[in-house]
């Protein structure tokens, strides 16, 4: 049981140490915790003075674990959005992707225009 209390513990000050995870660490961290919880669920059914003392030390860590993930994972999300913005928008003075690199042209220079399509006469195909 102490065991588990200490557990509790250090899950605690690791959270306050390095607040941020990465989400692959948040995610591992709240199975350990959710494992941690399910072991002091057992083995507090039969000490209930020491269920009640470390029952608020438990909620905290588990809301901290929660917390954590979901900042990881918005940290995550910030990220990838940063990233695709980024490749949208080219910076000044790049290449535009679309633009076609012929032999003997400079990347710099202009494609040359696509050729016109030329409508069909109006006149009916009978005549």
């Amino acid at each position: 049981m102490v065991s588990i209390e200490s557990q509790f513990r250090s899950v605690a000050r690791l959270l306050r140490a390095t607040p941020i995870l990465s989400v692959s660490e948040a995610q591992a961290l709240q199975r350990y915790v959710t494992q941690l919880d399910v072991d002091f669920e057992r083995e507090s059914c039969e000490a209930l003075e020491w269920r009640e003392r470390v029952a608020p030390l438990r909620d905290s860590v588990i809301a901290a674990v929660c917390t954590a993930v979901a900042e990881a994972h918005n940290m995550k999300m910030r990220a990838d959005l940063a990233a695709a913005q980024q490749v949208r928008r080219p910076s000044s003075g790049s290449l535009d992707r679309r633009a076609r690199i012929e032999p003997g042209r400079s990347p710099g220079a202009a494609a040359p225009a696509p050729p016109r399509r030329v409508r069909p006469s109006v006149m009916p195909s009978g005549e």
